[in-house]
């Protein structure tokens, strides 16, 4: 599954990530690695730009493999510090149009008014892409 990191640098790669992550899971009083262990599949930078302001934002996304072993993982990111920066690590879910359970309203039907997905909450005019990725 993947892991999505907020708040990495700017100037790092996902080379760099994966050796960061590794690092993070190594256990110190073993130096060999058993089967079963944590495996990184792949790392991926993600450029977020904002169409308007001009913001640039760099996220991690780190495939990790068993997923049983995913939670840890992620509680292991949130309590580690880069480059001075709080890192927070949680599951990736990808957003697909046709899982979107707001369904159109008709004429005829009223909306609840504690439904929170009636509206958007996504932030507009943002554009993102995968600028170095190592799979």
């Amino acid at each position: 599954m993947w892991v999505f990191i907020k708040g990495i640098p700017d100037e790092m790669g996902s080379r760099d990530l994966e050796i960061f992550i590794k690092q993070l899971l190594k256990s110190t009083w073993m130096p060999f690695r058993l089967p079963g262990r944590i495996r990184i599949s792949g790392t991926k930078i993600l450029k977020i730009v904002h169409t308007r302001s001009r913001l640039t934002e760099f996220h991690g996304l780190v495939q990790i493999e068993p997923r049983d072993k995913l939670m840890g993982v992620i509680e292991k990111i949130n309590q580690s510090t880069l480059c001075g920066r709080r890192l927070e690590a949680h599951v990736y879910a990808k957003r697909l149009t046709r899982r979107d359970r707001r369904k159109v309203l008709t004429a005829g039907e009223q909306h609840r008014q504690n439904d929170r997905r009636i509206i958007e909450r996504r932030r507009k005019h943002l554009v993102s892409q995968i600028i170095d990725a190592s799979l």
